[in-house]
């Protein structure tokens, strides 16, 4: 968490986690929700709504000085994707095998090469990749 000045959210993920116990809370780190429907942020500090371009908020999270963490969809990830603002990609695979689920990616338009920087597993059965883009 000491690397991440930003993060940016799918509307859904942020309601869900919302409603989680403790609620929504990243303390001192902005949080952009991703959203073209109304949202009720009230109380919510350090959390504004976004209904802009992905493209308009790409630039405007790189200006931060520390790195921006993606939580959402996987077509909110699509986008940013798509759009070339992701060069880090870190993956947790869990010791679970889901019946059913969603697509970890959809929507991508191109093949995007990785390069895997760092394996970590930990003693929970959960396995940690780090990729970048080359």
């Amino acid at each position: 968490m000491k690397r991440i000045g930003v993060v940016v959210t799918g509307s859904k993920t942020f309601e869900q986690a919302r409603n989680f116990p403790g609620g929504w809370s990243i303390p001192g780190i902005q949080t952009y929700v991703c959203s073209r429907r109304p949202l009720d942020l009230e109380g919510q500090k350090g959390v504004v709504l976004w209904s802009g371009g992905i493209r308009e908020l790409g630039k405007k999270v790189r200006k931060e000085k520390k790195d921006t963490w993606l939580i959402g969809s996987a077509a909110l990830a699509a986008s940013f994707f798509n759009e070339g603002l992701v060069d880090e990609m870190i993956l947790s695979v869990m010791p679970l095998v889901l019946g059913k689920g969603m697509p970890l990616f959809t929507g991508i338009e191109k093949h995007l090469p990785l390069k895997l920087e760092e394996v970590t597993n930990f003693p929970n059965g959960v396995v940690q990749m780090t990729y970048t883009f080359p």
